[in-house]
């Protein structure tokens, strides 16, 4: 599984959750602002 991590209330409760039961999950920042202005894909 990858965390696709971002700006919302869904991603900060699973990092929560995931930091509470000492899960390690790869996580790749996405920058929401630079895909909208003609940044690389996000997925």
């Amino acid at each position: 599984m990858k965390f696709r991590n971002s700006v919302g209330p869904n991603p900060r409760v699973l990092r929560i959750f995931v930091a509470e039961r000492g899960i390690e999950i790869p996580c790749v920042e996405i920058d929401r602002a630079a895909a909208r202005t003609g940044g690389p894909p996000i997925w």
